[in-house]
């Protein structure tokens, strides 16, 4: 191990956790985004009135991939 100074990622690399980590980082990143835009666009259906089964449908199906991403229960 590098002293003081050490780059992150060469620190990351070395423990064996960096490809892991981006990897995860990355999955997240994803999840959000998808959330955010589910988020629009419900809010947008639901102010214009324009509700419609199969976007509830899409909407716990992503939720419930979500959950399964992050070890919750939907």
């Amino acid at each position: 191990m590098k002293g003081i100074g050490q780059n992150f990622d060469d620190f990351m690399i070395e423990q064996g956790l960096y490809e892991e980590a981006k990897e995860l980082a990355a999955k997240r990143l994803i999840a959000l985004q998808l959330e955010e835009e589910m988020k629009k666009t419900a809010h947008l259906k639901i102010r214009n009135g324009r509700k419609n089964a199969h976007f509830t449908h899409c909407r716990g199906q992503c939720a419930r991939l979500y959950a399964q991403h992050f070890h919750r229960n939907p």
